[in-house]
């Protein structure tokens, strides 16, 4: 997004992996598949170890980041 942190807030379940994450103030959050999460904007994150991190994300979009809707389809934004 060319950011330096994540603008998005992401809420969703965990699938698979370990995701890190570190927060803007320096607070952090480790995460496990299984889990339901929120995170806030202003974060980073990596996935510790070799399994790939998996996340069902119903968060939504902040609009300068949502990808732009067909209006000949009838959608909004």
């Amino acid at each position: 997004m060319g950011t330096d942190s994540c603008p998005l807030v992401h809420v969703g379940y965990l699938l698979s992996g370990r995701p890190h994450v570190g927060m803007n103030d320096g607070s952090t959050l480790d995460l496990e598949a299984g889990e339901l999460c929120v995170i806030p904007s202003g974060h980073d994150a990596w996935v510790v170890g070799d399994e790939a991190c998996r996340l069902l994300d119903w968060g939504g979009k902040v609009p300068e980041h949502a990808a732009p809707v067909d209006q000949s389809m009838g959608g909004t934004r």
